[in-house]
């Protein structure tokens, strides 16, 4: 057996004994290795989940506002598209996530509620909310 065959055997032992131990100790990671020689690297990988810690405010969080026209500040852990609705009205198309955004409420005086949602591959996050009062 010359240097580079046993380099590479004990490569391969390293490696097997490396995910042995990720694998045996409970992390729900993905993991992949490569070897090349006597180099080894290896990326751990969290998965994805639903998106969480959704939050939404219009408008910088005020209570009342003269306009329609508003901005959404937005924020999400893990979210690639999200998507907007009025009050009961219907959902805007998905989008990819963004931290603001400007939108129009509906065309009335009173008390407006915007909803947010966001998605990803493993799925879809519980709609959250903020409101404002059009004043005039």
């Amino acid at each position: 057996m010359n240097t580079h065959e046993f380099e590479i055997i004990v490569a391969a032992i390293f490696l097997v004994v490396f995910l042995g131990f990720f694998f045996n100790s409970g992390v729900q990671n993905i993991i992949t290795g490569s070897t090349a020689a006597n180099l080894i690297t290896a990326q751990v990988i969290a998965p994805l989940q639903i998106p969480s810690e959704l939050s939404i405010t219009i408008n910088k969080n005020d209570y009342s506002t003269d306009k329609n026209k508003v901005v959404l500040r937005m924020f999400s852990l893990e979210a690639d598209e999200c998507r907007y609705r009025n009050n009961d009205g219907n959902w805007s198309p998905y989008e990819s996530y963004s931290s603001s955004k400007h939108w129009a409420l509906t065309p009335s005086l009173g008390e407006k509620t915007v909803y947010y949602q966001c998605k990803n591959e493993i799925g879809e996050s519980e709609a959250v909310s903020d409101s404002i009062i059009v004043i005039s």
